[in-house]
């Protein structure tokens, strides 16, 4: 046996690596379970216990914040509530008294600020009374008459606007001595509101359509003008200075002397057009009479379309 033999080192057997697996990297070879859901589920079965133990402490804080919520509220009505309860009460118990705001949503009642007595003629006498309507919003209707010596006259019916002041009369009443006093009487008022819908600034919209002046005033008394020997002559110019035209501007034409008044005389004009201005002259024929200035009432229903002159073409 040969002893030549060659020592040669020995070489360790390399162990085989092997590579550590991990959940990230699973394949469904199935295809059913998506790596996405394979991560939740393991999430969630990991930290099941704990989710249970989050969820109970929330659960516990909502009741304790709800059990304190109540005790504050509950407390809160016994401190504050019941007392504004029985106050409550004690004002459902009184049944409120509305007569105190009628006046502000009911028409005012009209104002008869004087009844006057002056000469309408030869053995005529004219009563008169000025009437002035304080509502802003309401038109008056109603009828009239006046007691003259304990009797009743005719009964005559008139209208009057909102805030206007208006004659209403009862002209040429027969014999040869006037009444000694006469009153008054009105009756059967009928209210009729504007509607702020229709109309919101009352007065300014009359006014706009009553827009009357009146100039170079004169009154010769009888006996001092040719022709009329018997008769008074009132003599002044009128102008329409409105935008509207009239088929019949109706006027009482209230004659003073010295702010007494001395008589009424009705005027009628016809056709009287926006911004024309008339001539008029008018004859009085009672006895003694006197004035130094006019006043003009105007006797028209201004919500009445049918009084105004179609606008020129």
């Amino acid at each position: 046996m040969s002893n030549n033999v060659i020592n040669q080192p020995i070489k360790p057997i390399a162990k085989p690596v092997v590579k550590k697996s991990t959940f990230e990297k699973y394949q469904d070879p199935e295809g059913e379970l998506t790596t996405g859901k394979f991560k939740f589920e393991f999430w969630y079965a990991r930290n099941k216990i704990l989710l249970y133990r989050l969820a109970v402490v929330g659960l516990i804080v909502f009741l304790v914040i709800n059990f304190a919520y109540s005790i504050l509220t509950f407390g809160n009505y016994l401190i504050f509530g019941v007392n504004n309860d029985n106050l409550l009460y004690q004002q459902l118990s009184v049944f409120p008294n509305y007569t105190g705001l009628q006046p502000h949503y009911s028409a005012q009642i009209l104002q008869v600020l004087g009844v006057h007595i002056v000469p309408g003629g030869v053995k005529k006498t004219d009563l008169v009374a000025e009437v002035a309507n304080p509502n802003e919003k309401f038109i008056a209707n109603f009828t009239y008459y006046f007691i003259t010596n304990g009797v009743a006259t005719e009964k005559k019916s008139a209208t009057i606007l909102p805030t206007q002041t208006a004659l209403v009369s009862l002209l040429g009443i027969e014999g040869a001595d006037s009444p000694s006093s006469a009153d008054l009487i009105i009756e059967d008022v009928r209210w009729s509101r504007i509607s702020n819908h229709l109309i919101s600034d009352v007065v300014a919209w009359q006014n706009e359509r009553l827009n009357f002046l009146v100039s170079d005033f004169q009154f010769i008394a009888a006996g001092n003008q040719e022709g009329f020997p018997n008769a008074h002559a009132i003599r002044f110019k009128i102008d329409n200075a409105s935008p509207f035209g009239y088929k019949e501007a109706k006027f009482y034409v209230g004659l003073y002397q010295e702010q007494i008044l001395t008589g009424v005389i009705p005027v009628v004009v016809a056709n009287f057009v926006a911004l024309e201005k008339r001539d008029i002259d008018l004859r009085g024929f009672a006895p003694n009479m006197f004035a130094n200035q006019i006043k003009l009432y105007p006797d028209m229903n201004l919500y009445n379309s049918e009084i105004y002159l179609p606008p020129p073409k």
